[in-house]
This record gives C-alpha cells, sequence and structure tokens, in this order.
C-alpha cells in the first residue's frame, strides 16, 4: 500500500481498529493488529500518544508526536 495513496490515509484516519496483540520488547506502548474500512483492510503497528516515554532503545529518535502523519 502506498501511504499518500488517498484510500490508504482515508483507511487509516476512518476505519476500525482491532487490536491484536502487544509488542511487550517496545520501549513504548505498541500494538499490533488490523485497521478495516468498507472491505479495505491492511495490518497496522499502533502506538498511541498515551503511551509516549523517552526511548531507551533510541534515545536520540524523535517522537512521534514530533512527526507529520502522510498526506
Amino acid at each position: 500500500m502506498d501511504p499518500a495513496d488517498p484510500a490508504v490515509v482515508e483507511l487509516i484516519t476512518r476505519g476500525r481498529l482491532d487490536v491484536e496483540g502487544r509488542l511487550v520488547d517496545a520501549s513504548n506502548l505498541t500494538l499490533f493488529g488490523s485497521v478495516e474500512l468498507d472491505g479495505m483492510q491492511a495490518d497496522v503497528v499502533y502506538k498511541p500518544l498515551s503511551g509516549e516515554r523517552p526511548l531507551w532503545d533510541f534515545p536520540d529518535a524523535p517522537s512521534p508526536a514530533a512527526r507529520s502523519p502522510p498526506r
């Protein structure tokens, strides 16, 4: 999937997120699952901002809140 595709942007912004599990070795809350909208489906890794804390594995990396979503 091309993240610049308007259909993909619609999928990730309006689709239904189903969380299937958690990546327990990640330094922040990291969930995996799928997103679905109007028959289009994709596997996802979801990092909610509420689970943010400083990264121990990439100390100089910017937080996801500092990055812009694809347009």
